[in-house]
């Protein structure tokens, strides 16, 4: 037998099992792109602009929990960052660089706010972010000074 009848006679024994596979692909997929389209046309305008602020009252009530709940957002963190690479492979369905934003912006590590603006601006992705928001009546994301400058340096 030839390897197409083998490949007819595999799709006639399947087909159900790949149109499910399929349907499911590209629900996820719309999933997490209106996820991660949501989470950036939510952003503050100026969330590249300004350094970030601890708002964290647990911090000083309970600082064990504070550290395990950090732990917990870095692990979630580099897991989301993991999705977003596979998914950024081409031929991999799926809104990659955008789900590795995410997981990086779920991250807390030092410089994470000039890996964030490298990220997007070398991907290109920085305009079509703005046009998004704007879509969405929000305000432009405004990038700072020193990012502008550290981000043309590296």
């Amino acid at each position: 037998m030839s390897v197409v009848t083998h490949i007819f006679e595999f799709l006639q024994v399947h087909w159900t099992w790949m149109l499910l596979g399929t349907l499911a692909t590209m629900v996820l997929s719309g999933l997490c792109f209106g996820v991660a389209c949501l989470i950036l046309v939510r952003l503050p305008q100026t969330y590249f602009s300004e350094p970030r602020q601890s708002v964290c009252r647990m911090r000083t009530q309970v600082p064990a929990l504070h550290g395990l709940m950090i732990a917990i957002k870095n692990i979630c963190g580099a897991l989301i960052l993991a999705l977003g690479m596979v998914l950024a492979i081409p031929g991999v369905p799926g809104p990659g660089i955008l789900i590795a934003l995410l997981g990086l912006m779920l991250m807390d590590f030092p410089a994470k706010r000039r890996l964030e603006w490298l990220l997007v601006l070398n991907t290109g992705a920085f305009p079509l972010i703005n046009q998004l928001r704007n879509r969405r009546g929000r305000a432009p994301l405004a990038p700072g000074t020193s990012l502008k400058t550290s981000a043309a340096v590296g």
